[in-house]
């Protein structure tokens, strides 16, 4: 037999969970924010940027320049990025906690690497391992060496902040 009341309550219960999923959905998104590292000359700015999970990073001012993940430096498992030379508003995003170092391919012997730092913690033994392989980079070893010493500061002030 056919019932008005059972209809408009199946209606209104799918209703509810499509409206749930919508609002789950954009409240994810409007919590997030998108970050711009620019390539100025042979550098990027900013050379090491803080961002938290679920931010992304838009790089911009990519004439004669690209963008691109170091797997070695990057955690583990991470499958990385690569955009194309020229790239203008390639935009990546980061969903899992950890530094992720970048470069420049054309400009590597520059010394145009970057990192993005993401989260406020990161395990010791993660930072051990990105430590060991900067150890191991041949050409533009030096420049990485100095922006993970930036890194490691950010995260210790972040580390003596949160003891406090």
């Amino acid at each position: 037999m056919f019932s008005l009341t059972s209809n408009k309550t199946s209606y209104f219960a799918k209703f509810s969970i499509v409206f749930g999923i919508l609002l789950f959905t954009n409240t994810q998104t409007a919590f997030s924010k998108e970050y711009v590292v620019k390539a100025v000359g042979m550098k990027w700015k900013p050379e090491i940027l803080v961002i938290e999970k679920g931010d992304s990073v838009k790089f911009i001012g990519m004439m004669g320049h690209d963008t691109q993940s170091m797997k070695e430096l990057s955690p583990q498992g991470y499958l990385g990025w690569k955009s194309d030379m020229g790239e203008e508003g390639f935009v990546v995003n980061f969903d899992e906690k950890g530094v992720y170092f970048h470069k420049c391919n054309p400009h590597v012997n520059a010394g145009m690497f970057g990192a993005i730092l993401v989260s406020k913690d990161i395990p010791q033994d993660e930072f051990d391992r990105l430590s060991a392989n900067t150890k191991a980079l041949g050409i533009g070893g030096p420049a990485v060496r100095k922006i993970f010493k930036k890194v490691e500061t950010k995260i210790n002030n972040r580390m003596a902040a949160k003891a406090d």
